[in-house]
């Protein structure tokens, strides 16, 4: 008698398939891995416009409150509005005669939290690395095109900031080249 063996099909997997499998799941973990960290540094973009936007608006409800002259000034309280490092923070001073070579009195220093790979460039100062803000709360400027651009050089994104005299507004989400590039560059 003839014995007739016969194999089981298997229910597992070949190892092609496994292969093909992994594959497929290393490309999309690729691609979410960049994906979000692009969103991370959207965030981080608009975390320090956010911040740059608080520090002014309190600048001016400081200098209204008062009725005193103060001064945003880029640097730390010991650079006394010397530096136009905007990406190292920025400081307040209490500014009454802020063009005379007496030291200022520091109000009160922002430390941007992420700065790791963002630059901040702010334009059309009166005086470079310094925003003045009058006793009204209104900011001294020649011109009306104060803005504060935050970017990274990486990437086109950017955020920006229109400095009016009485106000700020923040411009999210622009992927426009217009001021990326000059921010970039800086």
């Amino acid at each position: 008698m003839i014995k007739t063996i016969t194999l089981k099909r298997s229910t597992g997997f070949t190892l092609v398939e496994l292969l093909i499998t992994l594959t497929i799941m290393g490309i999309l973990l690729t691609w979410a891995t960049a994906d979000y960290s692009e969103v991370r540094q959207r965030e981080k973009i608009d975390a320090t416009a956010q911040m740059i936007q608080e520090s002014i608006q309190f600048g001016q409800d400081y200098a209204r409150h008062l009725s005193v002259t103060s001064a945003l000034c880029a640097g730390t309280p010991e650079d006394q509005c010397q530096s136009t490092d905007w990406n190292s923070g920025w400081t307040l001073f209490h500014a009454a005669n802020h063009d005379s070579s007496e030291p200022l009195e520091a109000i009160r220093y922002f430390e941007p939290k992420t700065t790791a790979g963002v630059k901040i460039e702010v334009n059309g100062l009166e005086k470079p690395g310094k925003i003045i803000i009058n006793g009204e709360g209104f900011i001294v400027s020649k011109t009306n095109t104060t803005n504060a651009v935050v970017c990274d050089h990486n990437q086109s994104y950017h955020s920006v900031i229109e400095i009016d005299k009485a106000q700020t507004i923040q411009l999210q989400d622009h992927n426009s080249t217009e001021y990326s590039e000059s921010c970039r560059n800086a």
